[in-house]
């Protein structure tokens, strides 16, 4: 078992809480709203793939390379678009909001977290 992280991507949707979470903060800051509105926190997605779920005991090393080379992939994406936003946010916020942005983007990891492993 393990926890799988989904994969972040310009192309989302404006519902994916991400989205939410950047555009909401935008329109607080221009003044456009005074509320992040996410929707129901408690809702489960699945973002794994089955074919990648296999008892890491029953691979043999190339196959462990693979799946470890994928998964290297998928956190390089990742920090590619994390990178990509924060220039994006650089044009419309003060370093101080991005940091805050950032600082909240956490705690609402940590918190999403703690209330899914209450479960």
């Amino acid at each position: 078992n393990g926890i799988l992280f989904n994969h972040e991507s310009p192309r989302r949707g404006e519902t994916f809480v991400t989205r939410k979470i950047t555009r909401g903060l935008c329109q607080i800051n221009s003044g456009l709203s005074k509320y992040l509105y996410l929707g129901n926190i408690d809702a489960k997605r699945d973002w794994g793939h089955a074919k990648e779920r296999k008892n890491i005991n029953n691979l043999d090393e190339n196959q462990v390379e693979v799946l470890n080379d994928k998964k290297f992939k998928i956190e390089q994406q990742i920090l590619e678009t994390r990178i990509i936003y924060h220039k994006e946010y650089q044009k419309i916020l003060s370093n101080k909001q991005i940091a805050v942005l950032y600082d909240a983007e956490q705690e609402f990891k940590k918190r999403l977290l703690k209330r899914m492993n209450k479960k």
